[in-house]
């Protein structure tokens, strides 16, 4: 992993040392197209200080709504009703329209030297083209961005037209690319922190350019009041020696979050999860539909027809296997009940009652509901997991996928072969209990 020594990493490291930030960390080129990670100049130990930010390199809203120009005029009179937004929601558009200005404004912004590292495009989903939307159809994800789409190019309708006729001379650079340009810098670089009783958002200078790996390391975030500096402090068990990268866990990632989120996807991705909902089940004999319906309304955290399908790592083994929820099946034992079954069932035996199988009759109709969902979803998908798997062999032997296609590929694969794995589950149980 080669260091990077540009003009503008020269410009970063200068910006943050003028400013009183101290580090032990340096910018990488990584992979080949135009990637980039974070190094350790140092060995770093458990307990060791990596890096100290002051308040004045962390942006905030606060940052935004105190800016001595136009745009920070605009953002403490604008009425909240423009954004139709929750506070924390308008707080972040705060940002993205400070983002969106001090990018117009080039090197004569205070924040150039970090926005000038931040990526001109992103590979999330918001910037697909239709052609590579095709590539998510199937997926819970691509309902998800178009509706964010509509709801994004919305809300800067309303700022924009706020804008002109208020502060026209904001319109210059307020255009909906560079909206979501500044909503994508948002979405993938800001952190939550804990300043005395109040959690804001912040973007800080290069502790962004970390890499996220599932089981990357894990650091602590504290604030010192008394020196308005932002110490993070490395908490893995592992010594991480000098030139070597320095990958964070940002969370337990599912691939629809890092896709969204963040423009990429992995293969494996032992959180990945997936929903699924069963319809809801009415009984024709209303005494009985009534009772189930009273239990379902007393026992919520029990019974639910919403639900996930996750991966779940073997015991002493790196292995996945997939994991349905807790209360999948009971919550389907309640529902497929006939109304013998339900005799003797009451409020303080329900949950027991149904934490185990009730009836050949009735776990076979839950298996039964089960695969069918399972089997409707797999066909749901344009495209089958066989297929998918040949398209991703093909990509790497010949790298004939562009970025974009390719984690949508291995977002979508990654759904389809939980599913798959949750239907040879559930039919091995089918298949032990008409053994049985």
């Amino acid at each position: 992993m080669e260091l990077l020594n540009s003009e503008a990493v020269q410009r970063l490291e200068a910006w943050m040392t003028e400013n009183g930030a101290e580090y032990s960390l340096a910018i990488a080129s990584c992979g080949t197209s135009g990637g980039r990670a974070l190094c350790v100049t140092r060995d770093v130990a458990c307990g060791d200080v990596f890096l100290r930010i002051p308040r004045k390199l962390m942006l905030s809203a606060a940052v935004a709504q105190a800016a001595q120009n136009e745009l920070g005029q605009m953002l403490r009179t604008i009425p909240p009703e423009v954004f139709q937004e929750t506070s924390d929601s308008i707080k972040n558009l705060y940002m993205v329209l400070f983002l969106m200005h001090e990018r117009a404004c080039g090197e004569s912004s205070f924040w150039y030297p970090h926005l000038a590292l931040q990526p001109s495009s992103f590979s999330s989903p918001l910037f697909y083209d239709d052609d590579e939307m095709e590539w998510l159809l199937g997926t819970p994800l691509h309902p998800l961005v178009l509706a964010i789409k509509q709801e994004l190019a919305e809300i800067f309708d309303k700022v924009r037209a706020y804008a002109a006729e208020h502060h026209p001379t904001l319109l210059e650079w307020m255009n909906l690319d560079n909206f979501l340009w500044a909503v994508s810098v948002v979405d993938s670089r800001a952190f939550r922190l804990t300043i005395g009783d109040e959690d804001i958002t912040i973007i800080m200078p290069l502790v962004d350019m970390a890499n996220h790996q599932p089981e990357g390391v894990h650091f602590d975030r504290v604030y010192d009041a008394e020196t308005e500096m932002l110490n993070i402090t490395y908490k893995g068990q592992q010594r991480v020696v000098k030139g070597s990268e320095l990958q964070f866990q940002y969370s337990p990632l599912t691939n629809w979050q890092a896709l969204q989120y963040y423009g990429f996807a992995m293969d494996p991705n032992p959180h990945d999860s997936i929903e699924i909902s069963f319809p809801p089940i009415q009984d024709a004999d209303l005494e009985v539909d009534m009772k189930k319906q009273i239990f379902l309304s007393m026992f919520e955290d029990d019974f639910t027809l919403d639900h996930s399908i996750a991966w779940k790592r073997q015991e002493s083994s790196s292995n996945l296997t997939v994991h349905l929820t807790d209360e999948l099946l009971p919550s389907l034992r309640l529902m497929l009940m006939n109304k013998e079954e339900l005799e003797g069932v009451i409020v303080q035996n329900v949950v027991e009652v149904c934490s185990k199988m009730v009836s050949v009759r009735n776990e076979t109709c839950v298996l039964e509901q089960t695969l069918n969902l399972l089997e409707a979803m797999l066909y749901s998908y344009p495209t089958s997991l066989e297929i998918d798997d040949e398209l991703l062999d093909q990509h790497h032997k010949t790298s004939s996928l562009t970025e974009k296609k390719l984690f949508a590929l291995i977002y979508r694969r990654g759904q389809k072969q939980l599913i798959k794995a949750a239907f040879d589950d559930v039919q091995s149980r089918l298949d032990a209990l008409e053994s049985a």
